[in-house]
């Protein structure tokens, strides 16, 4: 599995950013969620799924405890797939701050929300539609998985241990990421 180097990371962040300001672009979500991948470890589900009710700007945390999952076109709230997978995850100021700035306009229910309803959820395929157009704009090859496995190795590189590295991605066993 491949991660991103940190150039190839900032390449991201600014092609997302970029990509963004578009006029054929439909959505505001695409640097907050690009962020939010590589800073967290979410999966695309959780971050389809998160609300504002579980995400603590004061306290700089978000929580994971439902995921939105597509079925036949048809989104559905659902729960993690174990209880390790329901967690707290730590935020940076600087991610309390690009979250106060998208909740102007992502003032529903979920952060990520649907460009058609607020509070609905964004479709899951959707977030892979963005990212992938990102991805061809800067002709970096990864996927949207290889985000969270960024993140996580970016972790580990910088000496966090393994048990809290294990907690932060709601992996049940140590040797998942190892």
């Amino acid at each position: 599995m491949k991660a991103l180097s940190k150039q190839e990371t900032e390449l991201l962040f600014e092609t997302a950013k970029s990509h963004q300001k578009k006029l054929t672009t439909k959505t505001p979500n695409v640097y907050p969620a690009i962020r939010l991948f590589l800073t967290t470890g979410i999966l695309r589900g959780e971050l389809a799924g998160l609300q504002w009710e579980n995400v603590n700007l004061d306290k700089g945390y978000i929580k994971i405890v439902n995921t939105t999952i597509d079925i036949s076109g048809k989104l559905k709230d659902d729960t993690p797939k174990s209880q390790k997978s329901k967690r707290e995850i730590s935020i940076s100021q600087n991610i309390v701050k690009m979250l106060e700035e998208h909740k102007i306009w992502a003032n529903g229910k979920y952060v990520f929300p649907s460009i058609s309803d607020k509070n609905g959820s964004m479709l899951p395929r959707n977030i892979n539609r963005f990212f992938d157009a990102v991805l061809s704009e800067c002709n970096i090859d990864i996927s949207l998985h290889e985000l969270r496995h960024t993140h996580l190795t970016t972790l580990a590189e910088a000496g966090i241990d393994p048990k809290t590295i294990q907690s932060r991605a709601g992996h049940a066993n140590i040797s998942t990421h190892l």
